[in-house]
């Protein structure tokens, strides 16, 4: 029950008791007057039969309590219809503040990323990229997978048109595992577009640079990388807004990240290789509501885990 337009007495004896008491019903039916004199198109759809309580009415006088409860329940009628104006317009800050803050739907800068198309069984997995701040951890226990998905997942996102540069650092570009690893699962199309290296010389340095200069960098793997820490993964992320990562991350005793959980939450995708060759989610902020769906590495096909 709305009883903001009861006098605060009122309101309080209804919050004490849940009703009012019997000793309530003159000043209640003074309260119906009023309401009734300020607002009048409240009103319009309240029986015009319904008898008041006399003002003169004895406390003991079982006969009124019929009339007195219809005209609660018109009083209900009315407060609950008769709203305080709501404000619609932004808060007044100080200057200290007004350059941090903007209203939802109006964010002083415009940082949104361009949709990703991607093709294939991939993009059914994954759900609808989009380019900012893109982040895909990938970790898993050795020989699960992983880095024959990586190769899938470059494949893919090549497919789409962008530019990517593949930090092979588990493995040398020129083994044989990578060479038939990219037989297997790139395009011959596609192969020329692959830029790949087996070193990184500066580190994260190095990272950072190709980032300036790559749609998608793909790292196999994090801990390879000279000196990085945990903070770093939010760092390269934030610096490169417009660049999407893949990164394999090892994977400790427990699944999780080797070194720390940071990272997970960093990422906008984690997802993790079980032995039995499937790529199941841990977090998917593009899955559109569906982070059911596993991926098989040796199948490359999508199916629901339920």
């Amino acid at each position: 029950m709305n009883i903001s337009l009861l006098p605060k007495r009122l309101q309080q004896e209804y919050r004490k008791f849940k009703k009012l008491p019997k000793k309530y019903e003159t000043e209640l039916e003074i309260c119906i007057a009023e309401i009734e004199e300020k607002h009048p198109e409240a009103l319009k759809s309240v029986s015009k039969n319904v008898s008041k309580p006399s003002r003169n009415v004895s406390k003991t006088d079982k006969s009124v309590s019929k009339p007195l409860q219809s005209v609660t329940k018109q009083a209900q009628n009315v407060t609950e219809t008769v709203h305080e104006p709501i404000n619609t317009s932004s808060k007044s800050l100080s200057s200290d503040l007004k350059w941090l803050f903007s209203p939802i739907n109006k964010p002083q800068t415009q940082k949104t990323g361009k949709p990703i198309k991607l093709k294939g069984p991939i993009a059914k997995w994954l759900g609808k990229p989009e380019s900012f701040e893109f982040m895909l951890l990938l970790r898993g226990e050795p020989g699960a997978g992983k880095s024959r998905f990586i190769f899938q997942l470059i494949n893919c996102f090549i497919e789409a048109n962008l530019t990517l540069a593949f930090f092979s650092l588990e493995m040398d570009v020129a083994s044989s595992i990578v060479q038939d690893y990219s037989e297997l699962y790139i395009s011959e199309e596609f192969k020329p577009q692959v830029m790949s290296t087996s070193i990184c010389p500066e580190g994260l340095t190095t990272i950072e640079k190709a980032a300036k200069e790559f749609d998608v960098i793909v790292i196999d793997s994090w801990q390879k990388i000279e000196n990085v820490k945990q903070t770093d993964f939010d760092k390269l992320r934030k610096n490169n807004q417009n660049t999407m990562f893949i990164i394999i991350t090892q994977s400790n005793s427990k699944s999780g990240t080797r070194g720390g959980n940071m990272a997970d939450f960093d990422a906008s995708c984690v997802a993790h290789v079980h032995d039995d060759h499937h790529v199941y989610w841990e977090k998917n902020r593009f899955a559109d509501g569906d982070t059911d769906h596993v991926y098989s590495v040796f199948e490359s096909k999508v199916f629901n885990k339920n």
